[in-house]
């Protein structure tokens, strides 16, 4: 089952890849920002990545303190403890 998901999930991956490589796009190549992505890479190559992210609280998705399963829970508990 397992073998299958994987064979699945590389076989999409390549479609994927086939149909980007036959579409034309219509827009010029922007070699600046080529050279800043690959200076980015080669700059960031030796670095953990989740360290950096762990260091800004906006790379985390904040959870609302009074909702979620917590909330649920407790009403839940009220429910049964006023019968």
């Amino acid at each position: 089952m397992i073998i299958v998901f994987y064979f699945r999930s590389i076989t999409q991956t390549v479609d994927q890849i086939r149909i980007f490589k036959e579409q034309l796009y219509g827009f010029e190549p922007d070699f600046e920002m080529q050279d800043t992505l690959m200076q980015r890479v080669r700059e960031f190559s030796s670095q953990d990545i989740q360290t950096i992210a762990s260091q800004h609280d906006t790379n985390y998705h904040k959870m609302p303190s009074g909702g979620g399963i917590g909330a649920a829970l407790r009403k839940m508990k009220g429910k049964f403890q006023s019968k």
